[in-house]
């Protein structure tokens, strides 16, 4: 059995002239999000009995900060957190075949990534029509399989999608 996690990262700051996308950080709200679901996050895991092993993100400041986040509130060494830098506003394509050279060791991962790319996979990955990760939001699915190569369209279960706004605001 496989847990895959997908994350759209926090909000992030708007374009600002003289801030490259790649390095625009957190805003106010995602500073305030990025914690509040790892927290969430954590408590879901220690609910259901489950661990994530390790987080795969995007190098944009947005995103790394937003794994960085989500790995402190699960207690899991920062050292499991990668940045994979064919994850900067890739495609579906892309993140799929990055779920594909996931070591079959590891029973659950998370990719933290935007969108369109991120709502695009777990469309296709879900049995339940995903339209839209907002920022910050997780889905987590499970699928029946023993390598993270047998990952196909539409095979996974939907353990939960959550999202900020379920909870803040």
């Amino acid at each position: 059995m496989k847990t895959l996690y997908l994350a759209r990262h926090a909000k992030s700051s708007g374009d600002s002239p003289g801030i490259n996308d790649i390095d625009r950080p957190l805003n106010k709200r995602g500073l305030r999000d990025a914690p509040f679901m790892g927290k969430l996050l954590a408590d879901i895991l220690a609910r259901q009995g489950d661990s994530l092993q390790v987080i795969m993100t995007s190098p944009a400041a947005r995103a790394a900060a937003t794994a960085r986040h989500f790995a402190g509130a699960i207690g899991m060494p920062i050292a499991n957190v990668r940045e994979a830098k064919n994850m900067y506003n890739a495609d579906p394509d892309v993140l799929h075949d990055l779920i594909f050279e996931l070591d079959d060791n590891l029973g659950s991962a998370m990719l933290v990534g935007h969108n369109p790319g991120m709502t695009q996979l777990a469309t296709s990955l879900s049995p339940i029509p995903i339209t839209h990760m907002p920022t910050c939001s997780i889905v987590a699915l499970q699928f029946p399989i023993h390598s993270w190569q047998l990952v196909r369209p539409g095979t996974g279960t939907l353990k939960f999608f959550e999202m900020p706004k379920n909870h803040l605001d």
